[in-house]
C-alpha cells in the first residue's frame, strides 16, 4: 500500500495497572486469561498470514468456522461485539483494561472454550470484547478479532516477514540465521517488554505486532531526549492514529533518529512516530528490517537476524484522509507539504480523486481509492472547504524524511 496515504492502526489493550487494580487484576487474570491450554500440549506448527496495512491477519477456527483475525503481541484475545453475540458468550468477570492511546475502560471478560489454528486448539479463552470496525474498514476485509498473548504465552513464535508464515511450537525455535538477541519481561498481561535507547535516553517498549507504525514515542518522552535538536523531523495534525478506544486530534511527529539501540544492538538511521500517547510501541515497520523474529517467552528472549534490511523510504501527497459519515474526509494534514501549502485542510471533504466521484463514500469504494492511488507519482484530488467553496489541486509524492 502507497507509503503515508494511510491510517495508522494500534490495537495494543492490557490491564490498567493502579497498585490496587494490579492485586484486584492479577487475580482475575490468574482465573481467566492465564487459565489458557493447548491441545496437544506440546504442538509444533504454521499457520500463514495476509500482510495487509503493515499488519498480520490470521485464520482462526471456532466452532468450524474460520474467522480473521490480528495477531497481536501487545493485546489480550479480542472479540468483536459482533461474535460475541453470534457465539452467545456471557461475562465472567470485567476488568479495567486501557488502549494503546491510555483510554481506560471497564470492560467485561468472556470465555472461549475453543479456538483452534492450524491444528492447534487453545482452550479456555479468556477474551475482552471491542468494536473492531474501524479495522475492518481499513483492512477492506471483516476483522472479528485479536489473537493475543494470553495464548502465546504457551509457547515459542517465529514470525516471517518475507515469507508471511508464523511457526509456532512448545519446542525451542532454532534461529537459521547468525542471531543477535534481546532480553524481555512479560507485562502484567503478557507482553514483551524490551528497552531502547536513543537521544540520550533509555526506555521500555512494548513488542507489539498490532501496531503498523514503526516505533511510537510520547510527546514527554521525546522532548527530553536529544532528538528535537539532532534528528530530521516532520510535523503533522490530525486524527489518522485509530487506537481501540477510536481516534482524536493531535500533533503527531515523524523522526528520524540517527542511532537506536534495541537492546543492545546498534541501529542507524531508525524512524520514530511521536504523539501524546503515555505508550511506548514498536511495531510491524520496525520488526520486519529484520525478516524474521524469533519470541520465546519461555527464555524472555528474542532473536533476529544480524543482518538487516533497509528499512524502505516513505512517501506522502501530504494529506490523510478516511470514511466519516458516508463522506471522504481529510483528517491530516502534514506541515510543508504541497497539500498544506496549497490550502488544503482538517476536515475538507473530497470530492474527486483522479476524476473518480468520491461523494457517495462507501467501504467499497474506500478499498477503490486505496486501489487507485498505490504506488502513483501524483494524484489529482478536488475538495469542498466548510464554506461550500471547491479547490482541485494535483499532489506530487514526496519523501516524507529525506536525509
Amino acid at each position: 500500500m502507497m507509503k503515508r496515504l494511510a491510517l495508522f492502526l494500534f490495537t495494543t489493550i492490557a490491564f490498567a495497572q493502579s497498585k490496587q487494580e494490579i492485586k484486584e487484576g492479577k487475580i482475575r487474570r490468574d482465573k481467566y486469561l492465564f487459565t489458557v491450554e493447548a491441545n496437544p500440549k506440546k504442538f509444533n506448527a504454521t499457520v500463514k498470514f495476509d500482510y495487509v496495512y503493515d499488519e498480520l491477519l490470521i485464520p482462526v477456527t471456532i466452532n468450524g468456522k474460520t474467522y480473521n483475525f490480528l495477531f497481536d503481541t501487545g493485546a489480550v484475545t479480542i472479540l468483536s461485539p459482533e461474535l460475541v453475540a453470534e457465539l452467545g458468550l456471557k461475562p465472567v468477570t470485567s476488568n479495567k483494561l486501557i488502549d494503546a492511546a491510555g483510554v481506560q475502560t471497564e470492560a467485561p471478560i468472556f470465555m472461549l472454550d475453543n479456538l483452534s489454528v492450524s491444528g492447534v486448539t487453545f482452550s479456555k479463552v479468556g477474551c475482552a470484547s471491542m468494536s473492531l470496525d474501524s479495522f475492518s474498514t481499513v483492512f477492506c476485509s471483516k476483522i472479528h478479532g485479536v489473537f493475543g498473548t494470553n495464548m502465546m504465552r504457551l509457547g515459542n513464535w517465529k514470525i516471517n516477514y518475507d515469507s508471511h508464515t508464523i511457526d509456532f511450537s512448545t519446542d525451542k525455535i532454532k534461529p537459521g540465521f547468525e542471531y543477535n538477541t534481546v532480553d524481555f519481561e512479560p507485562n502484567f498481561s503478557g507482553s514483551p517488554i524490551v528497552h531502547l535507547i536513543t537521544g540520550g535516553i533509555r526506555f521500555p517498549a512494548l513488542i507489539d505486532t498490532g501496531n503498523n507504525k514503526y516505533i511510537d514515542l510520547p510527546d514527554t518522552v521525546y522532548k527530553q531526549s536529544r532528538l528535537p535538536k539532532t534528528a530530521i523531523s516532520r510535523k503533522s495534525h490530525g486524527r489518522a492514529s485509530f487506537s481501540l478506544s477510536g481516534n482524536n486530534n493531535q500533533e503527531e511527529i515523524a523522526v528520524l533518529a540517527d542511532s537506536l539501540y534495541f537492546g543492545e544492538i546498534a541501529l542507524t538511521n531508525q524512524r520514530l512516530g511521536v504523539s501524546p500517547s503515555s505508550q511506548i510501541l514498536i511495531g510491524n515497520k520496525f520488526l520486519k528490517q529484520f525478516k524474521e523474529i524469533i519470541i520465546s517467552w519461555d527464555k524472555s528472549k528474542i532473536y533476529v537476524p544480524k543482518q538487516t534490511l533497509p528499512l524502505e523510504k516513505e512517501f506522502a501527497f501530504g494529506f490523510t484522509p478516511f470514511i466519516e459519515d458516508g463522506k471522504l474526509v481529510v483528517v491530516e494534514i502534514w506541515e510543508g507539504s504541497e497539500a498544506k501549502n496549497k490550502g488544503m485542510a482538517i476536515n475538507d471533504v473530497i470530492l474527486k480523486v483522479n476524476e473518480v466521484n468520491m461523494t457517495a463514500m462507501s467501504p467499497e469504494l474506500w478499498c477503490e481509492f486505496l486501489g487507485m492511488t498505490k504506488d502513483k507519482e501524483s494524484v489529482t484530488v478536488e475538495f469542498q472547504k466548510a464554506d461550500g467553496s471547491k479547490t482541485s489541486l494535483q499532489l506530487n509524492r514526496f519523501e516524507l524524511l529525506k536525509l
